[in-house]
């Protein structure tokens, strides 16, 4: 029987080693629509993430970046490592081990990518991936969504995290914290974003067919919470929510 045990005197070789790979969810989000995007390639086996195998003595973090280049034409793709998917059967080629990535593209980055071996999927389109695929955007939804949905109510102007019950109004700390957005935006778009990443809309007054009716009480508790963590760029014409009037329009603060 092979002993498998650490031994400072025996060679690498002995060892059993899966081969390794990275594996990216990349999003990003087109608010003229205000819908969640996610990068899918076509594979041999049907659609899946963007994926490459790990080089001899490459940092994960440059396979990440050469996969993203390669087969979607993103330069410089700068992700978060999400997890470690291992199930020993996960690969039919044989044991691999993945380092699932999370990526968020800027909306302006993502018109720039190769369509001719990548396309963005609408999240409520995503249709079955290869493998775990699925498994992996489904962790990688869950992290974006704690990163823009957190219990909070406002305790004399300040935000202040509820630990039990039912939340009354649920904001993200921070107005935009993947930077989903690159250009300037109103404060509606950037409500509109929040809940698209958490998958619902907020609390609401009230609710005809489809049409959800926002109170004012919930955009002045979204205006508190942001307007002091952004700069103001200006106005707009047309926005979400304004119905053509001029809008102002804010950036990150850095």
């Amino acid at each position: 029987m092979t002993d498998d045990i650490y031994s400072p005197g025996r060679e690498l070789s002995g060892y059993p080693r899966p081969s390794l790979a990275v594996d990216i969810a990349a999003f990003t989000y087109t608010r003229e629509v205000s819908q969640l995007m996610l990068l899918l390639i076509e594979g041999d086996n049907g659609p899946r993430l963007p994926g490459a195998f790990v080089r001899e003595r490459e940092p994960l973090a440059d396979t990440v970046e050469r996969c993203m280049m390669k087969k979607a034409g993103i330069k410089g793709a700068k992700a978060t490592l999400l997890d470690i998917f291992d199930s020993p059967d996960r690969d039919p080629r044989g044991w691999v081990l993945t380092a699932a990535h999370l990526l968020v593209v800027p909306e302006t980055e993502a018109q720039r990518y190769d369509r001719t071996i990548a396309k963005w999927f609408p999240i409520h389109a995503i249709p079955n991936l290869q493998g775990d695929h699925n498994v992996i955007v489904n962790a990688a939804l869950e992290k974006l969504r704690r990163e823009y949905e957190i219990d909070q109510t406002l305790v004399k102007g300040k935000p202040v995290t509820q630990t039990s019950g039912r939340p009354r109004n649920i904001y993200a700390g921070g107005p935009d914290p993947e930077y989903f957005f690159s250009r300037p935006f109103t404060l509606r778009e950037l409500q509109v974003l929040h809940e698209t990443v958490a998958g619902r809309v907020f609390l609401s007054s009230s609710s005809s067919g489809s049409t959800i009716k926002t109170t004012s009480t919930l955009r002045d508790t979204f205006r508190r919470l942001m307007e002091p963590q952004l700069n103001e760029a200006g106005t707009n014409e047309g926005t979400i929510g304004s119905r053509g009037a001029p809008s102002r329009t804010w950036i990150h603060r850095d």
